[in-house]
């Protein structure tokens, strides 16, 4: 008796130490392959795995001028943190500068490629701009350009100096998903100007609730230091639905918990009472 009670309680304790718990809501999900294919598109095509981190000047009324010197550094301050704190790769990017590079590649190809764009409106206006007195204004106006620091402008002027790709560069701010944000000094801001934005993505859907909350654990480490380096002169603030996950997921794990323990009381009190 006692020989078969050690070797169900050994085989126990091997089973229970080969458990891997996951917390993942998708996993109860059915395994059939339609459901599969959608659950994967909603993790890996959506934006739900992002979180948003807003920067501004506290203690800021409407009257004081935004330091955008301030804001830039405290963003360059935490996503450096952000890099550091992650040793487990957690993150999948961070996003906070505009590719400038990028914006001067898609110009060139847009400048390069014109009469693929072009429409009948778009001749009319050339035939505007090739008159001898317009072409000396415009000529004037691409030499202050390329006195100045402006790096793409510079690349098209010497693609396209009297500027006929000009309607066509500007079709391409219908592309734009909405006038939210804006950009100065290649970081983001929202359209009022007044906080930073760094965009943190997670390597992992937004139901993975036990990796998303130790990248969140990160990214509060890295904003309370980054507040506490400029003295509290910055406010920082973050929101993402793997915020609103884990927060539900902390509920539901402290509910089960006093769930079960109440329900084991009652059983064995009233076990007791029989």
């Amino acid at each position: 008796m006692w020989l078969t009670l050690l070797t169900l309680v050994a085989v126990a304790i091997v089973g229970i130490m080969h458990i891997r718990f996951v917390e993942d809501i998708s996993n109860f999900f059915p395994e059939n392959g339609e459901n599969k294919r959608v659950n994967d598109a909603y993790q890996h095509i959506g934006s739900d795995n992002r979180i948003v981190i807003n920067i501004k000047q506290a203690h800021r009324d409407t009257t004081q001028e935004i330091d955008y010197e301030l804001l830039a550094a405290a963003v360059d301050s935490l996503v450096a943190r952000l890099y550091q704190n992650d040793k487990d790769s957690l993150m999948q990017k961070v996003f906070y500068q505009f590719d400038n590079q990028q914006i001067t590649d898609i110009t060139a190809f847009v400048v390069q490629n014109m009469p693929y764009f072009l429409e009948e409106e778009d001749y009319a206006r050339m035939d505007t701009l090739i008159n001898t007195q317009h072409i000396d204004s415009l000529l004037i106006n691409d030499v202050m350009i390329l006195s100045s620091p402006t790096g793409f402008m510079q690349q098209v002027i010497l693609s396209d100096p009297l500027f006929f790709s000009g309607n066509v560069l500007k079709k391409l701010d219908h592309f734009r998903l909405n006038d939210q944000y804006k950009e100065s000094g290649g970081y983001i801001f929202n359209n009022s100007g007044d906080e930073a934005i760094v965009v943190v993505t997670s390597k992992f859907p937004v139901s993975e609730t036990f990796n998303n909350s130790r990248l969140i654990q990160q990214i509060d480490d890295a904003m309370q230091t980054v507040e506490k380096q400029f003295d509290r002169k910055v406010k920082i603030t973050d929101f993402g639905a793997s915020l609103v996950s884990q927060t539900n997921s902390h509920q539901i794990k402290k509910d089960s918990l006093w769930a079960l323990l109440l329900s084991l009381s009652f059983i064995v009190a009233l076990l007791i009472y029989y």
